[in-house]
């Protein structure tokens, strides 16, 4: 048999097999890790507890793992069924997070169309700047999610590793736009056997039964159930200061025995950070005099403030606007 014909026989068939194989593992492995839809989950067509919703978190999963023998990061977990036309939104996905110290990984998605077949996402995600000084930059990984239809449900997990040899404070946060089914949430705190690091937590606006435990295992671990959306205001104070949530803070000090040790010893270190910002002791002697009345004092010091730009207040320029301004970037 000639060299051509033979290996046409007998390999192409194996090649075919072998190229089915490689896009039947393909396939399975891009909806790998997340967990099954139920049926109940397909059906529903509104959420009692969430009445005109366009959409809800079914199921939202945070685990973080703060543990000093590896990347320290924090595997994100949501899933949403989608109720109204309006809702066909979530699929536009921006996941924000500051480029010096954080990076997003591992973004993997899919849709669930209402009779249960599956569209895997393809993996286009794009970056965006959204602010930028000489300090920090903010950026936002973006991706949609495909087919998305009224009645179907949309997921997707992402990995969030922090960078650099530090220990940050974290937190969990349950109000979100959408009204959230349930939630579960961990934390594998930072140990080390050179250092004495202490972790403290507190919350506000949990629902009841919802506190955090620290297990045997001591990770420390939370669910909840019907967390309320949450409405943005015009002028009401930072959003995150008012949701649901978990706040956990690294410390290198032993506890305070009370409450009050607690807060002279954090007012003194605020104190001390304060002053060392301003890095001017002086330049309050040369605003006032030793002679003035204590009204001659205030009213040279609300002058002299009347005469500070706050820029906090004003509507935020691109980094090409300052340098057209040539305005300085703090």
């Amino acid at each position: 048999m000639p060299l051509g014909k033979w290996f046409r026989t007998l390999c192409l068939p194996r090649i075919v097999l072998l190229i089915f194989a490689i896009y039947v593992s393909t396939s399975r492995a891009a909806g790998d890790g997340f967990p099954p839809i139920s049926s109940e989950e397909l059906r529903m067509k509104s959420e009692p507890a969430a009445p005109g919703a366009s959409a809800i978190i079914l199921y939202h999963q945070v685990d973080r793992d703060d543990d000093g023998r590896g990347t320290m990061h924090e595997d994100n977990y949501l899933r949403i069924k989608i109720l109204t036309e309006e809702g066909r939104k979530h699929a536009d996905v921006e996941l924000q997070f500051a480029k010096s110290r954080e990076e997003i990984v591992h973004i993997n998605g899919r849709t669930i169309r209402p009779d249960g077949s599956v569209v895997n996402f393809d993996g286009k995600v794009f970056e965006k700047s959204l602010v930028k000084t000489k300090k920090i930059g903010y950026a936002a990984k973006t991706f949609t999610l495909p087919d998305v239809e009224v009645g179907g449900i949309i997921e997707y997990s992402y990995t969030v590793n922090f960078l650099g040899q530090y220990i940050y404070d974290s937190h969990w946060i349950l109000s979100e736009e959408l009204f959230t089914k349930r939630a579960q949430f961990s934390l594998k705190p930072y140990t080390s056997p050179y250092s004495s690091i202490n972790l403290h937590w507190s919350w506000q606006g949990l629902p009841p039964g919802s506190e955090p435990r620290n297990g045997p295992d001591h990770i420390i671990r939370m669910e909840t159930t019907n967390v309320p959306a949450f409405n943005e205001e015009d002028f009401m104070p930072p959003a995150n200061e008012l949701k649901s949530r978990v706040e956990f803070i690294y410390e290198d000090e032993l506890p305070d025995s009370s409450p009050e040790k607690y807060w002279q010893r954090v007012g003194k270190q605020r104190y001390a950070l304060l002053e060392k910002f301003i890095g001017k002791r002086k330049a309050m002697e040369k605003l006032i005099s030793p002679s003035d009345t204590q009204e001659i004092k205030l009213q040279k010091i609300y002058n002299r403030v009347q005469g500070i730009r706050n820029k906090s207040y004003e509507i935020s320029k691109t980094e090409q606007e300052d340098k057209r301004d040539k305005e300085k970037v703090d």
